[in-house]
């Protein structure tokens, strides 16, 4: 009986997914309060609201900035596209 035992699967990664979301919540819970990158506010209209704190901006990486030649807006490789996928 294939069938019983997959349905059986199923089940087991539903509760697996619901145990793993609710332990999630119940950290995002216990930490937002004392996260100081992180406030709730209170908008005019009445309604929360998350305030995030601006990040640090990243160096961009290497590999993107030896990549951005052959973007897709060049025109060598919008040529390169075009012979090699098919048109639809």
């Amino acid at each position: 009986m294939a069938g019983g035992s997959q349905a059986l699967e199923a089940g087991a990664f539903i509760a697996s997914m619901q145990r793993e979301m609710t332990d999630a919540l119940k950290m995002l819970d216990r930490e937002l309060p004392s996260n100081p990158d992180v406030r709730l506010i209170q908008r005019s209209t009445g309604k929360s609201a998350i305030r995030l704190s601006p990040l640090t901006a990243l160096a961009e990486p290497a590999n993107l900035i030896r990549l951005k030649p052959y973007s897709a807006s060049a025109p060598q490789t919008q040529r390169a596209l075009n012979k090699h996928l098919p048109c639809y």
